[in-house]
């Protein structure tokens, strides 16, 4: 007897796609999100994004304190550069003191230069105590009779350590009588002749401060410059750019 498979096959593909959806539906609810997963998810971003912006915020403050610190330790740096050449100098007179034969006790007060007369007054011949008859000259005001003994040292010792210290002073003197032609020369001449020295920097400053007095602001601004890109981070060069922004 021949079957017709017909109805049969109909009944099959009714039958497997009944079970299929009864296979499926129990999954529809894995398939769906679980009420709260939403909530969840958008919870956990909320609170990803606040502490990024919390994170971000405190690296800026800290790139901020890390440049405030570097800019103190650069100005700490500067200051130490600048005492140090301070240092250096008082040293070097220091040195030369004691070379001549003062004692200790006496490297602690400043003693004025004896009262001669013209007539009996030598001229010292050690280079030390010299320069420092000259330099009491100084402190005294005495800008004449202490020219004359840093000229006098000049002369006679033109390469000690503290020919270039005498040089500066005898400028100094100038500048302080009014002599501002004669002052900027001398400040250039401490430049020119001790190139090497702890006085250059002081010496174009006042030689640029001697234009000014002169009304020469052309050659000041030239020498105020210098000073500014040459010695950059000594007081010399701190008052020049100070000085330099007057003609801004």
């Amino acid at each position: 007897m021949t079957v017709n498979p017909g109805p049969l096959c109909r009944l099959l593909v009714i039958v497997a796609t009944a079970a299929l959806f009864a296979c499926a539906a129990p999954g529809t609810n894995v398939v769906q999100r679980e009420p709260g997963i939403d909530q969840n998810n958008q919870n956990q971003n909320s609170d990803f994004n606040a502490l990024k912006k919390e994170t971000t915020v405190e690296i800026e403050a800290l790139k901020k304190e890390t440049a405030t610190q570097i800019e103190a330790l650069k100005s700490l740096e500067e200051r130490v550069t600048s005492n140090g050449a301070a240092l250096k100098s008082l040293k070097k007179e220091l040195d030369s003191i004691k070379k001549a034969g003062f004692p200790e006790k006496a490297l602690r007060k400043v003693a004025p230069p004896l009262k001669m007369s013209r007539k009996s007054k030598p001229i010292n011949t050690k280079p030390a105590l010299l320069y420092q008859e000259a330099r009491g000259y100084m402190m005294q005001e005495s800008y004449g009779k202490a020219a004359k003994l840093f000229r006098a040292y000049l002369k006679q010792y033109p390469e000690t350590q503290l020919s270039d210290n005498a040089l500066y002073w005898l400028g100094e003197c100038r500048y302080s009588t009014g002599e501002f032609a004669e002052a900027a020369e001398t400040f250039k001449e401490v430049a020119n002749l001790y190139p090497k020295g702890d006085k250059v920097s002081d010496a174009l400053l006042k030689a640029a401060y001697s234009y000014l007095s002169l009304d020469d602001s052309d050659r000041a601004h030239y020498y105020l410059k210098l000073v500014v890109k040459q010695y950059p981070f000594t007081p010399a060069g701190e008052k020049a750019a100070v000085k330099l922004k007057e003609f801004q």
